[in-house]
């Protein structure tokens, strides 16, 4: 009987612990990262093989976790729970660190090549400098880290085309600069709300986002407004013209998803955060389903 409690009890820790994994190890992002390389391939008619995916996956996971890790002492004023995972975390997180080099590694000699096995790796790296080096210069310049994090999201839709070593002509760059531009811009709109939740440790180190500058309500009021108006436009204006078929449509239901995150944002309830930051792996969601119906 007592076994049975004690294995009760460690089951209930691991299942607790994985949420909180998932929740403050940036995984959201990584989701978001393979959700990015999927639309990206349907559009440009690519395979989606396992391999892409896992690789997006772990090289961004080694970007936020190393971001994580040298942010838990300002954390601490403003996200405690988090800071404290973290702490808790960091001997299976280095772990993981390690395991997630060697794999990428491993995949990168048996299915890359070598264009992208360097873009891959200039990107882990460029990405590792985001906190020390290219996120201070948001202490100058406004919402510069959030351009920074939405050109990272941006250049992944090339990610497929280097893996597959396919040559853009016309026909294909013009979806894929278009869904660079949505990518780019969805991705400044969602950084302002994840900002929100860093306030307080925002203004301690003096960087200039939007929330620190005009505060979490109105930046709330404001994204509702533009962030809804570019989901349902871009779209709609792809597809009128052409350049996105007719199951990328089904991104405009992300709006729902949006004012959802938005709403528990307004509650304090961290859980917003985590549904915003994960926001593309939901329209990878939507086009699997929408192409399976159309």
């Amino acid at each position: 009987m007592w076994e049975k409690i004690l294995l009760e009890r460690k089951m209930n820790n691991l299942i607790n612990w994985i949420c909180r994994e998932v929740a403050y190890g940036g995984h959201a992002q990584c989701l978001a990262t393979i959700g990015i390389v999927y639309v990206s391939s349907f559009l440009l008619e690519l395979n989606v093989d396992w391999q892409i995916m896992t690789i997006s996956y772990l090289s961004f996971y080694l970007i936020y976790i190393k971001d994580r890790i040298g942010e838990t002492k300002i954390d601490q004023l403003t996200n405690p729970e988090r800071s404290k995972h973290i702490e808790n975390s960091i001997s299976i997180i280095r772990k993981t660190m390690i395991f997630s080099i060697i794999f990428i590694g491993l995949l990168l000699f048996l299915y890359g090549n070598l264009i992208f096995n360097i873009f891959i790796i200039f990107i882990i790296l460029l990405g590792s400098l985001y906190p020390s080096v290219f996120k201070p210069i948001t202490k100058r310049i406004v919402a510069f880290k959030n351009i920074f994090v939405a050109i990272f999201f941006s250049v992944v839709t090339i990610i497929p085309v280097l893996y597959h070593k396919i040559e853009i002509n016309n026909e294909l760059l013009v979806p894929l600069l278009f869904l660079m531009l949505f990518v780019f811009i969805k991705t400044i709109l969602m950084q302002m709300l994840l900002d929100c939740k860093d306030i307080d440790g925002d203004k301690k180190i003096k960087l200039l986002t939007i929330p620190t500058i005009i505060g979490k309500e109105e930046t709330l009021k404001m994204l509702k407004i533009v962030n809804t108006t570019i989901t349902i436009l871009i779209p709609i204006i792809g597809f009128i013209f052409g350049i996105f078929p007719t199951a990328m449509l089904a991104l405009i239901f992300i709006v729902f998803i949006n004012l959802y995150a938005y709403k528990l944002a307004e509650q304090n309830n961290y859980n917003g955060y985590v549904i915003e930051g994960s926001e593309f792996f939901f329209w990878m969601i939507l086009i699997f389903i929408s192409k399976n119906i159309i």
